[in-house]
């Protein structure tokens, strides 16, 4: 029995517009955005694209400040934002920033070492075993983050896994 098959082809125009540029409004908003992560659940929060602005540094979810305030309070300034690092369990307050390149955080676990405020990655960043209670954002292309987040998760790059 022959099936007669009929093939398509599309053309797509347009189409890197829809995989991550980045907004008109990116440099004012970078002040006040900061990086992408992924719930409890492990699941993204699939914010990017949307508009939603990320929390204000020192705003966190309801609960998450009182959660962590067991822990011992460190300055985020005190983690190298450069080469391979590991940094001990503790709640560590403000924004941790990481822009060069191929720069690596692994923390001492989920709820163990806590990022009190927002996580903004670069491109070629690798961050694992932490607690972020404010929003993870993506400012560069092919990251990776696997960290427990209390908010959402903004993605301006590109191929970023979270």
């Amino acid at each position: 029995m022959k099936t007669k098959a009929t093939l398509f082809v599309i053309a797509l125009s347009g189409i890197g517009a829809s995989c991550g540029t980045i907004p008109a409004d990116y440099a004012s908003a970078l002040s006040t955005t900061h990086g992408a992560c992924t719930d409890s659940t492990g699941a993204s929060s699939g914010a990017a694209g949307r508009g939603i602005k990320p929390a204000p540094v020192g705003e966190t979810a309801g609960n998450a400040v009182s959660q962590f305030v067991h822990l011992h309070t460190f300055d985020t300034a005190a983690i190298a934002v450069h080469g391979d690092n590991e940094i001990v369990a503790g709640r560590f307050v403000g924004n941790l920033v990481l822009e060069q390149k191929r720069t690596r955080v692994k923390g001492a676990g989920f709820g163990q070492t806590v990022i009190d405020g927002n996580l903004i990655v670069g491109g070629q960043c690798n961050v694992t075993g932490v607690t972020v209670t404010g929003d993870v954002i993506f400012t560069g292309n092919n990251a990776r983050v696997q960290v427990e987040c209390f908010g959402q998760v903004l993605d301006y790059g590109m191929q970023n896994r979270h």
